[in-house]
């Protein structure tokens, strides 16, 4: 299973800083057991340098940090269930816009790679989302199966504005 998170809408290249989007409680439903160390209630996290990375996913937090000096991901306490939820804000600095990105899995030149094993069969996902998206742009939230590495099912849910 691959998962992407994105601020604003990296795929048209339209990115708006100030946008930004609240995940909490990311789960598959129709099954007994969500995978094994997925993280989808964002309650684990590790200090990777100057900020913290939610356990088993990458983020980019090091993008920003590298334009900005800051990341661009973070843990919140304005959490639906428990105490955590993750908030991606797509930010500037004079010379670069990065959006809030999180991937379970890794980006590469052909998209996203690896993810989490799963052999359960969801009937669908659900997660509980606060966000502001600025005029023009959209956050998307991604999910695909893939069986033997080929991506076999996807979907995908746009957010915009408030």
């Amino acid at each position: 299973m691959i998962l992407a998170i994105t601020s604003s809408d990296v795929f048209n290249n339209v990115v708006t800083s100030g946008s930004n989007v609240v995940i909490d409680n990311l789960l598959l439903t129709g099954v007994v057991n969500q995978p094994v160390n997925f993280n989808g209630d964002f309650e684990n996290w590790t200090v990777n340098f100057h900020f913290d990375e939610p356990n088993g996913f990458t983020t980019s937090n090091t993008w920003a940090y590298n334009s900005l000096s800051a990341g661009n991901v973070a843990k919140v306490s304005a959490a639906y269930h428990a105490n955590y939820a993750m908030q991606l804000t797509t930010v500037n600095s004079a010379t670069d816009t990065v959006q809030g990105l999180m991937i379970l899995g890794s980006a590469g030149q052909g998209g996203i790679t690896g993810g989490i094993s799963y052999t359960g069969t969801p009937d669908s996902v659900s997660f509980y989302a606060k966000f502001n998206i600025l005029p023009n742009d959209t956050a998307w939230f991604i999910i695909g199966f893939k069986s033997g590495g080929v991506m076999n099912a996807a979907a995908e849910k746009l957010l915009t504005g408030t």
